[in-house]
């Protein structure tokens, strides 16, 4: 008998405009520490789905048809303040995310040049702590939510 060959494609993850349908499933399915994140910062789930009409720019990352990745920017006078927000499944893809994610900085930052660009991250957050350090980002404040500190970062032009 002839054992026939299989190739087993693998899919990789999909790259898409932001779109409301794929930013609604993520922040319904966010990673835990995501949740907790938006809850120090005084957010529901529903204020933040209420939030997207102000973003100026984003993206949406899917693997096989599964969103799983939330990015973009909103302009508050003179910041860019970047929303980052995942479901667990986005540790599978971290050189794709990373190399979106700066492309996404990088629009912003050649589109608005003058002004901040910065993140919130929660100090207990630390996959996300230490991504924002891949992508350049450096600390310069902090506050207190209770007990918690949740750190201000901030990505200077190159």
């Amino acid at each position: 008998m002839e054992q026939e060959n299989y190739k087993i494609k693998v899919r990789q993850p999909v790259r898409h405009p932001l779109n409301f349908s794929h930013f609604k499933y993520v922040v319904d399915n966010c990673r835990v520490a995501d949740q907790m994140e938006l809850m120090l910062m005084g957010y529901t789930k529903a204020h933040i789905l209420n939030k997207y009409e102000q973003l100026e720019d984003g993206v949406t990352g899917t693997y096989n048809g599964v969103p799983f990745l939330a990015a973009g920017t909103h302009v508050i006078d003179d910041e860019v303040w970047y929303w980052f927000i995942s479901t667990p499944l986005v540790k599978d893809f971290f050189v794709r995310i990373t190399r979106e994610a700066l492309d996404l900085i990088n629009r912003s930052i050649k589109k608005h040049p003058t002004k901040r660009h910065v993140v919130q991250v929660w100090s207990k957050h630390v996959d996300s702590v230490k991504w924002l350090n891949t992508l350049k980002f450096k600390q310069f404040a902090s506050y207190y939510v209770g007990d918690e500190e949740i750190y201000l970062v901030e990505r200077k032009r190159t």
